[in-house]
């Protein structure tokens, strides 16, 4: 981040027409040393600190000092008073890709590109991504974790499970092999699956899921999963950025067979996403039950993720597909590149069933 950092200012330098004033020298002089503090009381005693200038300066400056909620303060309000600005928006484009959100830095820079084809800044920060993408080097990553169920409208108990998945992780394809172990009601069901993904371009993208457990009796015996993806940008618009999905599953219980599919929308701003699905449920052969989900989460700085959702659909338990109605949410904490930790809490309202409420601890980390 340091060196990407270095090259950010230098690029900048390049694009700074010399009459500008000492002042500017001074702040990049001062930002590569490491000194944000004084950088920052330089801009503030330039000859036009509330100037337009000196304000894209500060937030450069708070961007590279990771005052990245400053930044994006500030940069909002030239974005007000400066609409359809390449500069601004190549800008934007630099400060999510400082916070690692490479999908909104793409849209920002080719939204940058759309109003100013000469812009240095975003042309670079394109090529900084595709570099990444491509120089990514592969890795490994370890997920584990463990819940824990109660229930109301019935005397069940004791139902707990765990999973931990290992994955192996390149920079457009990714395969891993998952356990997950359920204990529920006194049964016990295990399965072994494998999780597949594959980013086709910079659009398209497809996961694919396969899980087996021969002795379940709850749990599916067989699974078979397919996600498609597609991303939309409409930067140049002022849009969010766009993913639909179209996800197809089978799911094979000791009685019947269960498909499901959902259609999904999600928009994604900047720190925030939002996506609904509309999800179709069916033993084969007989006639469908509908529902829909709706889900978001929320970024504060760069280790900390709140999600939420409800939900309103059916859902297959023991082979027995009912409507259920769902509240769930988490949150997130990164530790850093490599670590990872995650809290999940939902309630499940079976109709004419249960009521289930599940919380869940899991750990994730790159090797």
């Amino acid at each position: 981040m340091l060196v990407e950092a270095a090259i950010a200012i230098l690029l900048a330098l390049q694009a700074v027409p010399a009459e500008t004033g000492d002042w500017r020298t001074d702040v990049w002089r001062l930002s590569d040393e490491g000194d944000y503090a004084g950088a920052l009381a330089r801009v503030g005693a330039s000859p036009d600190p509330s100037g337009y200038e000196a304000r894209v300066m500060r937030v450069r400056v708070l961007a590279w000092s990771r005052d990245y909620e400053a930044a994006g303060r500030e940069l909002a309000e030239l974005e007000h008073a400066y609409p359809a600005n390449p500069e601004l928006a190549a800008v934007r484009g630099s400060l999510a890709y400082y916070q690692g959100h490479t999908d909104a830095a793409e849209a920002a820079f080719r939204n940058a590109l759309a109003l100013d084809p000469t812009s240095a800044e975003a042309r670079d920060g394109l090529a900084r991504l595709e570099a990444g993408a491509a120089g990514a080097e592969t890795r490994l990553r370890l997920d584990m974790g463990v819940g824990v169920s109660s229930f109301s409208r019935s005397a069940n108990s004791n139902w707990t499970q765990g999973f931990s998945q290992l994955t192996w992780i390149a920079p457009r394809f990714s395969a891993g092999i998952r356990a997950d172990h359920y204990e529920r009601f006194g049964l016990r069901n295990d399965s072994l699956g494998l999780r597949l993904a594959y980013r086709l371009n910079e659009k398209w993208d497809v996961e694919g899921s396969a899980d087996v457990g021969p002795d379940n009796i709850f749990r599916p015996e067989a699974s078979l999963g397919l996600t498609i993806g597609r991303r939309w940008s409409a930067a140049s618009l002022g849009l969010p950025a766009v993913r639909t999905t179209l996800g197809l599953r089978r799911d094979q219980y000791s009685t019947v067979t269960v498909d499901a599919a959902a259609l999904g929308l999600g928009l994604f701003w900047e720190g925030y996403s939002l996506e609904g699905q509309a999800i179709a449920v069916a033993d084969v052969g007989e006639d469908a039950s509908y529902g829909a989900l709706l889900r978001g989460a929320y970024e504060l700085g760069d280790q900390t993720t709140f999600s939420f959702g409800i939900a309103d659909a059916p859902e297959t338990d023991a082979g027995t597909t009912v409507n259920t109605r769902s509240m769930f949410g988490g949150v997130r904490y990164r530790f850093d590149e490599s670590r990872q930790i995650r809290l999940d809490c939902a309630r499940d309202d079976r109709e004419g069933s249960y009521i289930r409420k599940a919380c869940s601890v899991s750990i994730s980390y790159n090797f």
